[in-house]
């Protein structure tokens, strides 16, 4: 797992348990913070996530100065302990688990953590994680958009045409979903921004929605 944002990779030889809590022959490469040398590397046999803390059990610390060669440790006696807490860790199980599951299944929190994490992305990529997180938080929003097409066309139905009623619905319902469908394929094509482009289908058509159950009043 490659954390960006903190310059840090982690190698886990296995995962011990479903919640990814537990994992077994773990070695964390630290890079400096300017993306030059290696700063260090932790091996251990054995990492426990207790209490949102990371707790290696017999790490080996090794660091290195700013040319990438090896130096004796500063800090002999915390690196000489058996059991070690690594606070400045702040991955979480959920991350290792998000590496191997497809991005469909990961839930928003779990995509933005992603991106934050990540900086490094290509362009495309990017585009296309911001405009699938941006359409999923836009998704429930469909359901209001559709009912407030559907009531006006039930009213006006009930005092016109029934059939007049049920194809202006269903106009406006196509018109929605085809609009969405066309911003996507701009915003993975990089031919709109991403955000922009997951929120106008839904802002459009809440102003029209909201607009046509206004003028039934």
């Amino acid at each position: 797992f490659r954390n960006g944002r903190e310059n840090r990779i982690w190698n886990v030889d296995s995962i011990l348990d479903a919640d990814g809590e537990h994992l077994k022959d773990v070695r964390v490469t630290v890079d400096r913070p300017d993306g030059g040398a290696r700063l260090m590397t932790i091996t251990a046999e054995r990492a426990d996530y207790l209490d949102g803390e990371w707790w290696f059990t017999e790490p080996k610390v090794q660091h290195y100065d700013a040319f990438g060669q090896e130096v004796a440790t500063p800090t002999p006696e915390l690196d000489a302990l058996t059991l070690r807490c690594f606070a400045e860790f702040r991955e979480t199980p959920d991350d290792f688990l998000m590496q191997n599951r497809p991005w469909k299944f990961n839930s928003v929190r779990d995509r933005l953590r992603y991106l934050r994490n990540h900086p490094n992305l290509n362009a495309e990529t990017r585009r296309d994680y911001t405009y699938d997180v941006w359409a999923q938080i836009m998704a429930p929003l469909a359901c209001i958009i559709i009912t407030l097409f559907a009531i006006p066309a039930g009213i006006s139905s009930g005092r016109q045409s029934v059939f007049r009623g049920i194809m202006g619905a269903l106009g406006m319902y196509f018109a929605f979903y085809g609009l969405t469908i066309v911003m996507m394929v701009l915003a993975k094509n990089g031919w709109f921004p991403a955000i922009p482009a997951a929120i106008f289908p839904a802002a459009l058509f809440l102003v029209l929605g909201v607009r046509a159950f206004l003028k039934q009043r």
